[in-house]
């Protein structure tokens, strides 16, 4: 089986860890992706990048809402 975690984030710094920490650390028997759609300006692609480098980071240049982020990384997936 595999499996896609969409992540939809916007200025999630201070948040960013915990939660693809948490995602990765994940014990599945099959294979699965994770996907952080991001927005903002505050780092969190930064640490997404240099701190989990399994995480396929999408950026937007513009403001996305959670629905457009997440519909974005779902046709990445």
């Amino acid at each position: 089986m595999r499996a896609s975690v969409l992540i939809p984030s916007y200025r999630s710094a201070s948040t960013i860890r915990r939660c693809l920490a948490s995602v990765c650390a994940q014990q599945f028997t099959g294979e699965y992706e994770v996907i952080l759609a991001d927005s903002s300006d505050d780092g969190t692609v930064d640490i997404a990048r240099r701190e989990f480098p399994r995480v396929q980071v999408l950026h937007a240049g513009e403001r996305l809402d959670a629905e457009q982020a997440r519909n974005w990384a779902a046709r990445e997936a």
